[in-house]
């Protein structure tokens, strides 16, 4: 190998390293500052396309992680909820499902937010959900790690990612379209999960074959 190439490879592993550091630096500094962590990720100002393309790879690694979960920590017998029956036996349909999920999220919080006067974009409301779903991936795995090793707290531990969630899609929407009462977005994110809620069982029960 010659010097140059050693030097080539040298720089791209650091490059790559500091790039995950930066990430993962940012991933934390969103679960302890959401706000200030979602207005980090905003200033970024990436182009469409590679948003899109992030919102896939995301989309992608999502389902993989459900189906890792689904295999390493089997549910009880006689319990069969649709979601990992789809995880377990239609990952094709999973991947699908959580794309859905991206988009309706997506959808729902930039046309919920701008009719409320919401003063945010489609493209940073894009951004900031493939984030979001970025985030409860990372979480996911420690979830998953930690249901696997300790499987007594692994309702916890769901709970925990759950009530997470929904922290940080508030703090977000608040940081995105400018809303001053948390409350407000709350109450809000109640209803329109619901309503997402119905929309989405309705459509795996109608895209997942019998």
């Amino acid at each position: 190998m010659s010097e140059t190439t050693a030097d080539f490879n040298f720089h791209n592993r650091y490059h790559h390293n500091f790039m995950l550091k930066n990430v993962l630096s940012l991933a934390r500094k969103s679960i302890l500052y959401p706000v200030q962590g979602a207005a980090d990720v905003l200033q970024r100002d990436y182009p469409i396309r590679t948003v899109v393309e992030m919102a896939i790879l995301v989309v992608v690694l999502s389902a993989i992680a459900a189906q890792a979960f689904s295999a390493l920590v089997p549910l009880p017998e006689g319990e069969n909820g649709i979601i990992f029956a789809v995880s377990l036996h239609f990952p094709f349909y999973l991947a699908l499902f959580q794309g859905a999920v991206l988009i309706a999220l997506t959808g729902a919080t930039f046309l919920v937010g701008r009719l409320v006067g919401g003063t945010g974009g489609f493209k940073d409301t894009l951004i900031l959900m493939v984030w979001l779903h970025f985030v409860m991936l990372l979480v996911q795995i420690i979830q998953m790690v930690g249901t696997f090793a300790l499987p007594m707290f692994g309702g916890i531990l769901a709970a925990v990612s759950l009530a997470l969630f929904f922290w940080l899609f508030i703090n977000f929407v608040t940081a995105l379209h400018g809303f001053r009462s948390k409350f407000k977005v709350l109450v809000g994110t109640v209803v329109a999960m619901f309503l997402l809620g119905i929309g989405l069982v309705n459509l795996v029960i109608f895209v997942v074959p019998n």
